[in-house]
């Protein structure tokens, strides 16, 4: 596996791992609102 290789992998790897955090942390303020609107 050449260099070019691995660093388009890790770049993709990157990206999809802050795309799950975002959608993680998205979730996660929306059940912090709907919980907070109960109380």
């Amino acid at each position: 596996m050449n260099s070019t290789t691995s660093q388009v992998i890790k770049f993709k790897f990157e990206i999809s791992l802050s795309w799950y955090v975002q959608i993680d942390l998205e979730e996660l303020l929306m059940k912090e609102r709907i919980g907070n609107r109960g109380k």
